[in-house]
């Protein structure tokens, strides 16, 4: 008898195979793995119809021609937009669909809400009360630079650091590096 072909599509964070307990197993077969990942400001834009300032920007090449001001001015009000909805597709979605600040702001809320309550599965990894004060650190400390010693009280620097790289493993944050920029390769 044959077997029928039959796709089956499974989606899952990283998170269990970064912080779990390390029994995971995985499927034997024909597996593929596709890792999503937020939108980046190009798709951002496409979301919003931007395609004349996309285009414009994919068109500009450093030490080429200067970008137009104006469009380096609407470009620069729409990476702040992108800055605060961030690329999470539904809050993108709700962002380009006009619901207002608020009610994408609410569903940051419970994008980070469903990312904590989640911490209490891999207890064995990590203290849920480290990994939540990371992640609320990461959150609230965008744009700036990260200092472990203000990850909460309780937190070590140890703690704070191996929760971000467990936390960048899963790819709920990326780490961006500092770099005085002032020297080749910036890398």
């Amino acid at each position: 008898e044959e077997v029928p072909s039959l796709p089956v599509v499974a989606a899952g964070s990283l998170l269990e195979l970064t912080l779990g307990d390390g029994q995971f197993s995985m499927p034997v077969g024909r597996v593929s793995f596709q890792h999503v990942e937020p939108m980046g400001f190009a798709e951002f834009l496409e979301a919003h119809g931007q395609q004349r300032l996309l285009g414009a920007l994919e068109g500009w090449r450093p030490g080429a021609i200067p970008l137009p001001e104006a469009a380096h001015e609407r470009a620069a009000e729409w990476f702040h937009r992108y800055s605060m909805v961030g690329g999470m597709p539904a809050v993108v979605a709700a962002d380009a669909g006009g619901r207002d600040a608020r009610a994408c702001r609410e569903l940051q809320r419970d994008l980070v809400a469903a990312f904590r309550g989640d911490f209490a599965k891999y207890s064995g990894r990590m203290q849920p009360g480290v990994l939540d004060a990371t992640l609320l650190a990461v959150a609230g400390g965008l744009g700036r630079k990260l200092v472990y010693a203000r990850f909460g009280d309780g937190v070590k620097q140890y703690q704070a650091r191996r929760a971000l790289d467990l936390l960048a493993g899963a790819r709920v944050c990326h780490l961006v590096r500092h770099t005085a920029a002032n020297g080749l390769p910036l890398g």
